[in-house]
């Protein structure tokens, strides 16, 4: 076997500087204006819980009066508005990371769930939502006859 000496690529100092502008080009919200609305997308957690679906969003700051969950062709969707929290438009932000604005998730729903067995409820800015499969759906014990 033998060694070869490594030998550096005059190229790297290039594409380093490179990734730099795309890292500020990224990072740096004064590229994209003055911004007066963001979008903002709920995080979902979607589960399988004994004999129900669990969904849960993650909505903080969001009123319960500014959520609707409405069922239509085997998708629910979750839909709202979470309001700004500006106090002050006159204010000059040198930093927003805070979210807000219209948002709407759409949920394809198994075929094997009873849609008059949803029920929502909003805590500590979490929605779960439980949805019970059908009785289709659950498993069955099957008698054996013996002769």
């Amino acid at each position: 076997m033998s060694l070869i000496r490594f030998r550096s690529n005059n190229f790297y100092p290039v594409f380093r500087n490179v990734e730099s502008v795309f890292d500020r080009f990224f990072s740096d919200d004064s590229w994209f204006g003055d911004r007066s609305e963001s979008s903002f997308v709920p995080a979902l957690n979607m589960a399988a819980d004994g004999d129900a679906y669990v969904i849960s969003a993650e909505l903080p700051g969001v009123k319960s009066e500014d959520i609707a969950l409405n069922l239509e062709d085997g998708v629910l969707t979750l839909s709202g508005e979470k309001q700004s929290t500006q106090e002050d438009e006159n204010k000059r932000y040198y930093k927003m990371e805070q979210r807000w604005g219209k948002f709407s998730r759409k949920i394809r729903l198994p075929s094997d769930v009873d849609p008059d067995s949803i029920k929502a409820s909003f805590e500590n800015g979490i929605l779960e939502i439980r949805i019970q499969k059908a009785e289709s759906a659950k498993p069955k014990q099957i008698e054996i006859e013996s002769r």
